[in-house]
């Protein structure tokens, strides 16, 4: 007898009604922070018991009054039909262990979690070492240096810095020019190499695509620093830096021509807002001067008519005396 696969069918149907869906493209980037988030714990799949008590809030609310009237009924009646149960001490220590010891657990759970979270990991990739990690700090204020922890005491609750003095005897020439002592942290450059960093659940991870460690024998705060790496040949290399580098200066002379600019067209306004306040304090004077010598005149409306009558034409007075 043969069996009908109604799954395998169902399939097959969606397959021939939609083609595309079942293949895929081979140069589309697919990117997994869409299903799963590292910077948490929790699995994004899932709906938290937030968002389901959210969804369902009638019937979280009926269950819970249903809970506590449970509860009240046995807090009320148990003494009164059960009092050997309640001054049981095998039950008492049941429900303290019952009780604390999920609650220690959890407890150390979420601290040791969080001790976690405050290391950084820093991740060394080169096509000669391959791969390798170290634990400790990571510093981005100013060039980006890292710290790195050489173990952990204290139940692995305290990680305690790789030190000058835990290094080889090629340090001692190093740090002593500089000053530092054989107990100072050893400190890591990540500035020469390509890296980023993200936020995850385990700390910052600092990826660094790099040949390797040296020796920084020139900087004045940092003992190594990560290579270059391998990939593109010295001279070439060299040439980006340099190129990299005259982009840097080119654009800080830009900016300092910019702010010189600035300034200038700033001088300039204030020069031409001086400029215009004296030349209406000129034409203020001037209209002043003006009204004084009786030029400009003009009367009220009360004393049109009487000086009508009391101003003397000239030309009216001219003609009088010619007649």
């Amino acid at each position: 007898m043969v069996s009908l696969d109604f799954p395998r069918i169902r399939d097959y149907y969606n397959f021939l009604k939609n083609p595309n869906r079942y293949r895929p493209d081979d140069d589309e980037e697919v990117d997994l922070n869409n299903a799963t988030d590292a910077s948490t714990w929790r699995d994004q799949t899932k709906p938290s018991w937030k968002e389901r008590l959210g969804s369902r809030k009638r019937q979280t609310a009926a269950f819970g009054f249903l809970g506590l009237v449970v509860v009240g009924l046995l807090a009320a009646y148990t003494n009164q039909f059960l009092p050997s149960l309640t001054g049981n001490i095998w039950l008492q220590r049941g429900l303290v262990v019952l009780v604390g010891v999920p609650t220690i657990f959890l407890l150390g759970m979420r601290s040791q979690r969080s001790k976690l979270q405050q290391i950084d990991w820093l991740l060394l990739i080169g096509p000669k070492q391959g791969v390798g990690f170290y634990l400790g700090r990571y510093d981005a204020e100013g060039e980006g240096t890292f710290q790195p922890i050489k173990g952990f005491d204290f139940a692995g609750l305290r990680g305690r810095k790789l030190e000058l003095r835990d290094l080889d005897d090629d340090f001692a020439q190093t740090f002593s020019k500089m000053n530092r002592d054989p107990g100072d942290p050893a400190q890591i450059r990540l500035e020469d190499a390509r890296y980023h960093v993200k936020e995850t659940m385990m700390g910052r991870v600092v990826g660094v695509v790099t040949s390797g460690l040296k020796v920084d024998s020139f900087s004045k705060k940092t003992d190594l620093y990560t290579a270059p790496p391998d990939m593109a040949d010295e001279e070439t290399y060299r040439e980006l830096t340099r190129t990299l580098q005259k982009t840097k200066n080119r654009v800080n002379d830009l900016e300092e021509q910019t702010n010189a600019l600035r300034e200038e067209r700033d001088e300039w306004k204030q020069k031409a807002t001086q400029r215009r306040e004296e030349i209406e304090e000129e034409m203020t004077d001037l209209i002043s001067k003006v009204s004084e010598a009786g030029v400009i005149q003009r009367p009220h409306r009360g004393q049109r008519g009487q000086s009508g009558r009391n101003r003397v034409d000239p030309i009216q007075n001219g003609r009088g005396d010619d007649s």
